[in-house]
This record gives structure tokens, C-alpha cells and sequence, in this order.
């Protein structure tokens, strides 16, 4: 009902259809809500499914082999500079991660799926330097920078290995 995503007012609500359990995530300030349309008369909506810590809003969502990673940072609560944090929910779903990893930067945007890892785009706020992040050896690893703003949730394509995104007008 919409009463149950009153926190998110305002808000962008990041979405993924998992390829592991087929529910629909849906990202709603520091909460995901799941929707599965395969069980009750019109589907199930599960509300709060999962928690990110007070003060984080949830900025997007990849899969590995295993995990839900679900990306969030503090920025837009505070106005300032933030924490981007990568958290990380097993198969079971629990409702609060089994791991999180730093993000190194204080804002995170348009996490995507690459050759069996996840990766992600972060921005530190204090010298407007952007970064694409790639998961190696559990931590998120700064492969390209550039000065400017985050790609949107769903502006980044993989074509023959490569990834792609668009950057204030430029598509790297």
C-alpha cells in the first residue's frame, strides 16, 4: 500500500528483478521492500524486507553468483559529505547484511553486474572526482577516474566487455 513507503516520499525507488529468487527489490530510503508476483491472488509485498543503518538511503542494487549487494550512502540526509557503503545480503535474505564494505567516497550511483563480480560508480564530494569501482578481493577497487557527475541508475551499459556510461554530456 502506498503507506508503506511514506519514508521514500521524494525520493528515487531503485529496482531489481533478482535472477536468483525472481522477487523484485525495491529500494526505498534506508529500507527494501521485496514483491514476488508469483504468490497470493495479486503477489506478495513484503515491507521492510531489509534494513540499511539510520541515515542511509538506498542508491541501487547488483548480484553476484551469491550475494544481493545493496548500495547506499548518507549524502542526501546530511546535505554534506557522506558514506557510501556496499552491504551485503546471502541467500537467505535476512533482513541485515552479513557484510558491508566501504566505498571510499561519499556517494555511490548506477551499481551494475561485470563478468561475475559487481561494480559501481562513487563521487567524493570535496574535489568533484568520480570513480568506477569494480569488487576484487573484497573491496571495491578504483579502476577510472574523471571529474564529474554519477551516471543515473540504469545509464550504464557492458558491450563486448567494455563498460560504458554517460557523464555530464560524454559517454565514457
Amino acid at each position: 500500500t502506498a503507506a508503506d513507503l511514506t519514508e521514500g516520499v521524494g525520493l528515487p525507488h531503485p529496482m531489481l528483478v533478482s535472477q536468483q529468487d525472481a522477487l523484485l527489490y525495491i529500494g526505498s530510503s534506508r529500507f527494501v521492500h521485496t514483491y514476488d508476483g508469483a504468490t497470493g491472488a495479486n503477489g506478495t509485498f513484503n515491507r521492510r524486507a531489509m534494513t540499511l543503518p539510520v541515515g542511509y538511503e538506498v542508491k541501487g542494487f547488483a548480484e553476484d553468483e551469491f550475494d544481493l549487494v545493496v548500495f547506499g550512502d548518507t549524502t542526501a540526509r546530511t546535505g554534506r559529505r557522506g558514506i557510501a557503503t556496499a552491504f551485503f545480503y546471502g541467500l537467505d535474505r535476512s533482513a541485515l547484511p552479513y557484510k558491508k564494505i566501504s566505498l571510499e567516497d561519499d556517494e555511490v550511483s548506477a551499481p551494475f553486474n561485470y563478468l561475475g563480480t559487481v561494480g559501481c560508480f562513487t563521487r567524493n564530494r570535496s574535489d568533484n572526482r568520480s570513480a568506477l569501482r569494480l569488487l576484487e578481493d573484497g573491496r571495491f577497487v578504483a579502476k577510472f577516474y574523471w571529474t564529474g557527475n554519477l551516471p543515473l541508475n540504469g545509464g550504464v551499459e557492458i558491450q563486448n566487455n567494455l563498460i560504458l556510461w554517460q557523464s555530464d554530456g560524454l559517454v565514457y
